[in-house]
């Protein structure tokens, strides 16, 4: 048993004199590396973003109604404290009234002047008046931002108290927001708050990201970097000099093969294991989403390597030639493919 120990010893000898091997194991390290820092913050709710869906049209006829009312009102105290400029280019957008020209630059700068000026009501300690919001149903988390004093209010809450001021009233022309948003950061930058909560969150990242990095940096990338990488080991076996030392010790040819098969095998699961224990704890610890499934994909990938080597070890065998054996191997993937893709075919239409 010792000699074939030695021989699978002498495949990772074999696989650290490859440059191949250390340009495979240092972007793995550098794409980890890049991916660590991405994550995402929780924040309140309270600026107004593109993601809101708002009836802009409706909504400023509302307030210059109310304003022209002269009765306390929320639409009367958000339209008074806007300024003049501002008033002037919302009464533009008032009149845009045809979904045509809704669609011209018109109407979008008409829209970002409603967001700017809202978002710089939602800063302001003294948007709220009680006389203004008597008539209004406000929900309890606004109840409870009020009760508290307006100067203990941190620059978030008072945002997301005002928000609420100006969204209740209006609920027929401002889409209301869960409490919490996220913001996607990197390397301590975090983008604008995106209308998705948590949970809507770690589903993408379940769903989406995760199952794409899988069949793609795994299923795809990762095993055309393991054969490159594996393709020479059963070819440098016939190196002048290899042989004859090979065949001087006491071992089968037979349990050579394998013994040299096992090696490569062997390599590649540490490699493969190394992505995907980062993979998982960057997933983990960045997003909270322990994914055991992630780790279960190892001793997937390896089943899948075994028999994709099986066709680069026996190619490497006969014709000798690590590029033949790569050659081989992706024509045996291809067809792989072709018969996937014609039994889906076939069984969706026939």
């Amino acid at each position: 048993m010792r000699p074939y120990l030695a021989i699978i010893k002498d495949s990772f000898r074999e696989a650290l004199a490859s440059s191949v091997l250390w340009v495979l194991l240092g972007l793995i390290v550098l794409f980890l590396l890049a991916v660590a820092p991405i994550g995402y913050k929780l924040n309140l709710t309270g600026e107004f973003t593109w993601g809101d869906r708002i009836d802009g049209p409706e909504l400023v006829a509302r307030l210059r109604g109310a304003h022209a009312a002269g009765e306390p009102s929320p639409g009367r105290r958000i339209w008074s404290q806007f300024d003049e400029e501002t008033r002037g280019q919302l009464a533009r957008l008032e009149r845009i009234a045809d979904n045509r020209r809704g669609e011209g630059r018109e109407f979008l700068q008409g829209m970002d002047t409603l967001r700017e000026g809202l978002n710089e009501l939602i800063h302001r300690r003294d948007f709220y008046r009680a006389d203004d919001w008597s008539e209004a149903s406000l929900p309890q988390e606004a109840k409870d931002y009020l009760a508290r004093p307006r100067d203990d209010l941190s620059r978030d809450e008072l945002a997301r108290l005002n928000r609420l001021l100006i969204e209740t009233p209006f609920r027929a022309h401002i889409h209301t927001r869960s409490a919490q948003s996220i913001s996607v950061s990197y390397f301590g930058m975090a983008s604008d708050p995106l209308p998705f909560t948590k949970q809507q969150a770690d589903n993408f990242v379940k769903e989406w990201v995760l199952t794409t990095a899988m069949n793609w940096i795994v299923g795809v990338f990762g095993m055309i970097a393991a054969i490159l990488v594996t393709s020479a080991i059963i070819p440098q076996m016939f190196d002048p000099g290899s042989i004859t030392l090979l065949l001087s010790k006491p071992v089968s040819r037979s349990l050579l093969f394998t013994a040299k098969f096992l090696g490569g095998c062997a390599f590649i699961l540490l490699s493969v294991s190394l992505l995907l224990v980062g993979l998982w704890l960057i997933a983990g610890l960045r997003f909270g989403i322990w994914n055991r499934g992630m780790l279960w994909c190892i001793p997937i990938f390896l089943f899948m390597f075994l028999i994709y080597y099986a066709v680069s070890a026996l190619a490497g065998l006969i014709w000798k030639s690590a590029v033949v054996s790569v050659i081989v191997t992706v024509v045996f993937w291809v067809a792989c493919f072709g018969v996937d893709f014609t039994h889906t075919i076939v069984q969706r239409f026939f």
